[in-house]
């Protein structure tokens, strides 16, 4: 099997998955701060996607470079990740968030 056509699949698999797991974070929790994130994600996940359908585009190679190399695009996909479940899972068993929760300076 061709590599060139298991990267480009995996490529728009990780596009969709982001892109639905935005617009059901959207529909589940609503809100500003959820519509703004499903904004970021959406328009992440469609810039990942249109780089296998058409030639880079100048605006993404001058403003979204890491999108070019697999590093960048893991880490993205990582930060994108970490976005969608931060918004709908409370992380109990990090202590520094049950610090950042009770500590009455940051409040």
């Amino acid at each position: 099997m061709d590599p060139d056509i298991v990267f480009k699949a995996a490529n728009l698999a990780s596009s969709a998955l982001v892109a639905l797991s935005a617009l059901a974070e959207l529909f589940s929790n609503g809100g500003f701060k959820q519509l703004v994130v499903t904004g970021y994600l959406l328009a992440l996940a469609g810039a990942t996607a249109s780089l296998e359908f058409t030639p880079p585009h100048d605006i993404l190679s001058a403003n979204a470079p890491f999108l070019f190399n697999f590093l960048g695009r893991g880490i993205t996909l990582i930060f994108a990740g970490a976005l969608i479940i931060g918004t709908s899972v409370r992380l109990p068993f990090f202590p520094l968030y049950d610090w950042a929760e009770t500590d009455p300076i940051l409040h």
